[in-house]
This record gives C-alpha cells, structure tokens and sequence, in this order.
C-alpha cells in the first residue's frame, strides 16, 4: 500500500525555543516530516515511526515491518534511529527470503552503527545473504572479516568457521575447507554449555560437508589393475570410506532434521558406491568363462554384506526422516537407493528381507 504522497517539509526543528528562566535550552527534538496521506496532514517522527514499525516486526508483519524500517532511514538519516532502523529493515527482509534487498541495508547498517557489539550482528548476517545467494567469494571474504576479529562470542565465531569452511568447499578448496570445518566442529564439541549451539545447524552442515569431501575422495578410486595396485587402491578407498563413515555419523548425532536425514543417505550411498566398485573392478583378461563365473560368485559372498547394510542404512534414514520430518528431498533420496539395493538383494542374491 502506498501510503506517503508527498512530503511537504523535512527537519522542521532540531531543538526547542529558549525559555524565560534565562538558561540556555538543553533539550533536543527529534525532527518531524510533515505528510500528506489520503489527503490528510500528518506529522511523522522517527521515535514514533521507528516504534511503529517494531510494532509491525514484532506482530510478524515483515513486509510492512520493512518498508517503515526503510521509512525511518530514509526520512530521518542523521538519527541515532537510522542505523538501527537500517539492521532492523534487513532483518525483515531476512524473513521474507529477499536477500539481495536485506543485504543493501545490513552493510549500510554495518557502516553506521555506533556500537561493535551491533556491527557484528550486522556482519554475521551478511555472511548470511552472502550464504543464501551462493556468492561463495563474497561469503569467504564475510565470514574471513569476522573471524579477524578480536575477542568474537564462541556462536559468532563457530558460525563463521563453518560459513568459512562452507565457502572454500564450494570453492573447490577442500583442504582449507577441511581445516576450517573441522574447527568449527572442534569448537562447537569443546562448547557444550553454549545454548545457542545446541541444534546449530551450520555445525551440523559442517559436520556433513566434512562427509562430503571424504565421500569425494572415496568416489575418485577405482580399482585397477595389477593386483598390487588393487590392493593400494583398496586400503586408501578403505579409508577414505571410514572418514566419510565417521562424519555423517558425527552430523546424524547433532540432530539437525535436513543435514541428519541428509548424512543417513550419504552413509547407504557408501556401501551402495563400495557394492558397485568391488563389482566393476577390472578383472584379468586371460580368465575364461568358467574362471570368470567362480570369481564373480566368490565376490558376491564378499559384498552382499554391504548390499544387506545398505537397505538397512537407507531404512534407518527414512524412519529417522518421517520422525522429524523437514528433508523430503534425502527422504526421496533414501527411498529410491532402498528400492535399487532390494532390487539387487532379490536379483542377485535371491531375497529380498534385510537385516534382522
């Protein structure tokens, strides 16, 4: 709704009129702005307008919430409302999911507000934007400016590790992204009394992602022949399959519904990936028929174990997902992988049940 037609007068007094007492004044105003609206004069102060639109913000009316925010900035710069009234309009608009717009007003706001205390919630809310609108470079350079800091709050300075670390892995910087995950996690376990770290759910991302780059790592082995490169090719799989393992275990015990549900996937994903390496790794080419059949019968007793952990992981997954719910997309993800390993458990090794 538009409601300001005009303006007919801006800063109308600054400070009062002497009185007869013969002292000098000592009293300020705040300035007014006359208005038109609906063909009505009205008389508008920041106090009032700021109050007014705290008001809106409180009853979880964003987007008016927003507009009067950026009202009380616009009309009233010199201020001590201004800044505020600046972080308070992005905050709206952080809820309304319009990141471009809250980022304009959350590094104005970090300009003008007066306090450091304010600056950086200002900052950590940037980093934030930066996060939702996947500006990777912007985000690192964010979350690097807070963790220059000195003396941050342990949640402050967590969030921008895992903000780091969530960057530079989408950078495609895995060994800064590792350290500076596992930092945030470090720091986020030796921190257990932090309420606000409970549930945190960029330490959970972090605790996943650390997955994610083992996971990465364990996808890029094949194995090859000869049998002593096989075998190398095996315990670093091995490996990089119980870091991946270790991980999304960790991200599952911090129970936070999308990236635990996510890590419950990721854990079937693995043994289904390690069933279909071990049953494309090369095999020699002067086996004939009859050798080829006793060895790809001897390595079925091998990886049905993991075809059976595989059903059971992706089960586990989906009832932790119907529990708390907010994952449909790795609930799909579960189910489509439970259905390809029951496939494979009815096809090759003829049943079908999982583990008791």
């Amino acid at each position: 709704m538009k409601r300001l037609i005009s303006l007919l007068a801006v800063a109308l007094g600054c400070a009062t009129a002497p009185i007869d007492d013969g002292r000098p004044p000592d009293v300020e105003l705040d300035p007014l702005v006359l208005r038109v609206n609906h063909g009505k004069v009205e008389a508008l102060d920041a106090k009032s307008a700021f109050q007014a639109a705290s008001d809106a913000y409180a009853r979880a009316e964003h987007e008016d919430a927003a507009r009067r925010f950026d009202e009380v900035a616009r009309l009233f710069p010199d201020t001590r409302y201004a800044p505020h009234a600046r972080y308070n309009a992005g905050l709206a608009l952080l809820q309304l999911t319009r990141w471009k717009e809250a980022l304009v007003h959350l590094i104005e706001a970090e300009k003008l507000l007066a306090s450091d205390a304010d600056r950086l919630d200002a900052s950590c809310q940037i980093g934030l934007c930066f996060e939702r609108l996947e500006s990777w470079e912007d985000l690192r350079g964010a979350a690097q400016r807070v963790l220059d800091r000195k003396k941050l709050p342990v949640r402050e300075r967590v969030e921008a590790r895992a903000r780091l670390g969530i960057a530079l892995y989408q950078l495609g910087d895995w060994a800064r992204a590792e350290r500076a995950l596992e930092e945030a996690v470090e720091d986020h376990r030796r921190n257990p009394g932090v309420p606000s770290l409970k549930g945190n759910v960029l330490v959970a991302q972090a605790q996943f992602l650390i997955g994610e780059i083992y996971r990465e790592l364990f996808r890029s082995i094949r194995f090859r022949l000869p049998v002593e490169s096989m075998r190398r090719d095996l315990n670093d799989k091995s490996a990089f399959f119980l870091e991946a393992q270790n991980a999304y275990l960790g991200c599952i015990r911090l129970s936070a519904a999308r990236w635990s549900v996510a890590a419950g996937y990721r854990l079937g994903e693995l043994y289904e990936g390690m069933f279909d390496d071990m049953m494309a790794a090369e095999v020699p080419a002067d086996l004939d028929e009859e050798d080829r059949r006793i060895y790809f019968g001897e390595l079925k007793g091998y990886v049905r174990p993991l075809v059976e952990r595989a059903v059971d992981i992706y089960e586990r997954s989906l009832s932790m997902a119907d529990r708390i719910g907010g994952a449909a997309e790795w609930s799909e993800k579960s189910r489509k992988g439970l259905d390809r390993m029951r496939d494979i458990l009815r096809n090759e090794f003829g049943r079908e049940g999982v583990l008791p």
